[in-house]
């Protein structure tokens, strides 16, 4: 059975979550389906934003994966104004600046965000904030909602189910390889 992905479906989503982007004057949380496109999504952001940003990767692997994905979009002039960090150096990064030094941030794998090693400091030094997530946990929603610096990020959410339907992704089957 093939299936081909309803490319204007996906435009439509990702115009949406670039509008909110722009009201929300760049404090958002992206709640996105594995594979509909959280990280074009921050990437277009960051090329109409015209600032600097630091992507927070989850691991070393992933920074990789961030710098195929600017090739992949054909955005790699944009890599001269974003530094990719492992979360693990988020204190190491920010300890050589002032408390007052803020700057735009993308959280990939946004749970990792709410530890309460990387959490304050993030907070503390975010201007902008791009969150993206497949899932994000309640324990995570919930400390959102009690920050007075997050409780006002805006929220876009494509659920499995809802990509699906709009056949931006595939139904998920299971085939058996002899």
């Amino acid at each position: 059975m093939s299936w081909k992905k309803n490319i204007d479906n996906l435009i439509k989503i990702h115009k949406e979550g670039s509008e909110l982007f722009d009201k929300s004057n760049g404090q958002v949380l992206y709640e996105y389906a594995t594979g509909s496109g959280k990280s074009k999504q921050a990437i277009d952001n960051i090329a109409k934003d015209n600032e600097y940003w630091v992507i927070l990767c989850a691991e070393t692997a992933h920074i990789n994966n961030w710098m195929e994905e600017f090739k992949k979009w054909k955005q790699e002039s944009l890599l001269s104004r974003v530094q990719l960090i492992c979360y693990a150096s988020v204190v190491t990064y920010f300890s050589s600046v002032d408390k007052d030094y803020k700057i735009n941030i993308v959280a990939d794998e946004a749970h990792h965000m709410f530890s309460p090693t990387y959490y304050p400091v993030i907070v503390q030094h975010a201007a902008k904030l791009q969150m993206l997530t497949a899932t994000l946990p309640m324990e995570s929603k919930a400390r959102m909602q009690l920050s007075p610096r997050l409780s006002i990020v805006q929220k876009k959410v494509l659920s499995l189910t809802q990509a699906i339907r709009l056949d931006i992704l595939p139904t998920p089957g299971i085939f058996i390889v002899p």
